[in-house]
């Protein structure tokens, strides 16, 4: 074969492979793209709320203060919605503050939530839906410069379970004053706490709130936490913190930092001396409470020193 003809066949080959291959990252380019692009139009979308009164947007806030939040979910029409995620970060540290398992098209949710101690805080709020995909929005909030620690109240409070006759179970958090059951169903918007002895569940010795899941055989009567009309709830969580940390506090610092609300039950169970326990009230109070001495059964009682926000 001629030298020239030879080189041309070549070059003409080469170029046959060369425009072969630009063809083949071109169609998988395209692919990648639409691939991408149905994701981005099929993904949940997340807002919100900027009425008066929401915080939804970068804002100065004092340590402690609550603010409240709306937010609005919706589909991305392949796939319902079926976590939503409240996320805080500060320092490099990110903690879920909220995650729940839903299954709607659209959602509306409005929570309070309380600005921590620290300089800086971002909040994300996400929804994530059946197949992965999700959304978020997210706003940072910063340490007022002129913002302290709270004061906090101090309560001494003996509770008796369901069957005492020295002691009330139902205690007012504002007064610390522990209430019989007949007497607690007529201010049952002041009850935020209650104690009791439940042998058959296992949960033993037992401080919650009248919005928690008790046994119908706890409290009997027309007066029963059962059919209240008004029904607190307060959580609680364990803490790690000694007698030695509790007796420190002199403000509330201790009260806002040892909370977790993702972590944290409707019910303090099996309580034994010695035990502390972080707490938030319907009312959005921080507080704390370290068990003196428990003693008994139904007929038993709780002795319990509080620390809460007034």
């Amino acid at each position: 074969m001629n030298i020239h003809l030879q080189s041309f066949v070549q070059r003409y080959e080469s170029l046959c492979i060369t425009l072969v291959r630009v063809l083949l990252l071109c169609s998988f380019a395209l692919f990648g793209f639409q691939g991408c692009k149905k994701n981005i139009i099929n993904s949940p979308y997340i807002s919100l709320s900027s009425d008066s009164g929401y915080v939804h947007k970068d804002s100065v806030m004092g340590i402690g203060d609550n603010f409240k939040v709306r937010l609005y979910a919706n589909f991305g029409g392949d796939a319902n919605i079926t976590n939503i995620v409240i996320r805080n970060e500060h320092d490099g540290i990110v903690t879920d503050y909220f995650d729940t398992g839903v299954n709607n098209e659209a959602i509306n949710i409005s929570k309070i939530l309380t600005k921590g101690i620290y300089d800086k805080e971002t909040w994300t709020f996400m929804a994530i839906d059946k197949n992965g995909g999700n959304a978020s929005v997210s706003f940072t909030l910063t340490k007022d410069p002129n913002s302290t620690f709270g004061n906090i109240k101090h309560i001494n409070a003996t509770m008796g379970a369901q069957a005492s006759t020295l002691y009330g179970s139902f205690l007012s958090l504002n007064s610390g004053i522990a209430f019989f059951q007949d007497a607690a169903y007529l201010i049952q918007d002041t009850i935020e706490m209650l104690y009791y002895y439940d042998g058959v569940s296992g949960e033993a010795n037992t401080i919650a709130s009248p919005n928690a899941n008790i046994g119908t055989t706890i409290y009997t009567g027309t007066t029963s936490p059962l059919n209240w009309s008004v029904k607190n709830e307060t959580r609680y969580y364990k803490t790690t913190l000694s007698q030695a940390d509790f007796n420190k506090a002199s403000n509330d610092s201790l009260l806002l930092v040892s909370y977790s609300d993702i972590n944290a039950k409707r019910k303090a169970k099996n309580l034994v001396d010695g035990d502390i326990y972080s707490f938030k009230t319907t009312h959005n109070k921080y507080g704390l409470f370290y068990v003196e001495h428990v003693e008994g059964m139904d007929t038993g009682y709780v002795n319990v020193n509080i620390l809460i926000q007034p």
